[in-house]
């Protein structure tokens, strides 16, 4: 969906600020280009290896609400551990695919919430462990891989942190580590999404089927921009943009 696109779906008030946001982008008296890290978390974010583009709805609805405010979204490949370091030196200008935590507050400007996504513990379909609840397959004695550098949803980092489960916690640094792991029975259960376990067994070979889901644990995500690099009249600008979009439909279009 185009700007103008959107303008003309949400009325009058989203015209007067678009208007209001292209101006100021024009006084600015330069292109506006804002860097964006681009990882691969499809569906919602991947790069096309067809075209090469940077694709998925979360890379299209920043597209779209960048257009409001008459900019451009320039993705960058990068580690996500390193994209947090380049968005907290400025590097970078915004991270989308976030949790929200005191610690990148303090570097970064926090979006409006543009959709909920969901983590579940999988277990073996053959596994032992035949209940649902991380921590009780904690308990049991079982260990549990996530992914390094991940902040996952409270109820998963409240557990994560927690002294009685120190060494349980395996971290790896791929999401296919984290299947094969589980599927040669190395560790009892991982944390992901379902869309990590859709996507990516097919491209090792694993049947999808053989991973029971768990418990879900689930938040709202968010984009970050950098405070080192984005002012902070822009970042309010493409906040009240992004809530243009999500309210002209076109997260309904997308998801």
């Amino acid at each position: 969906m185009s700007a103008c696109q959107i303008v003309g779906r949400f009325g009058i008030f989203s015209l007067f600020c678009f208007c209001i946001f292209v101006s100021d982008a024009n006084a600015a008296g330069k292109d506006c280009i804002l860097t964006s890290w681009a990882g691969e978390e499809p569906p919602y974010l991947y790069t096309d290896s067809v075209t090469g583009e940077v694709s998925g709805p979360d890379a299209e609805i920043l597209r779209s609400a960048a257009a409001v405010v008459g900019c451009e979204i320039r993705f960058i490949q990068l580690p996500w551990k390193r994209a947090l370091l380049h968005l907290k030196s400025g590097e970078l200008d915004v991270v989308p695919f976030a949790k929200l935590t005191e610690e990148r507050a303090v570097f970064s400007y926090v979006s409006v919430p543009y959709r909920q996504f969901a983590h579940r513990l999988f277990v073996a379909i053959n596994s032992p462990f035949k209940g649902d609840s991380l921590r009780e397959l904690l308990e049991s004695g079982g260990r549990v891989a996530v992914m390094k550098g991940y902040k996952y949803p409270d109820g998963v980092e409240l557990i994560r942190t927690d002294p009685a489960y120190a060494g349980q916690f395996i971290e790896v640094s791929e999401y296919e580590q984290l299947l094969m792991l589980l599927e040669k029975r190395r560790i009892d259960g991982i944390i992901a999404s379902r869309e990590v376990i859709e996507t990516r067994c097919p491209k090792l070979g694993l049947d999808s089927d053989t991973f029971a889901e768990g418990e879900e644990f689930s938040e709202p995500l968010h984009f970050l921009f950098s405070k080192m690099s984005v002012p902070e009249h822009w970042m309010r600008d493409m906040n009240v943009a992004l809530q243009i979009v999500l309210d002209a439909g076109e997260r309904d279009e997308v998801y």
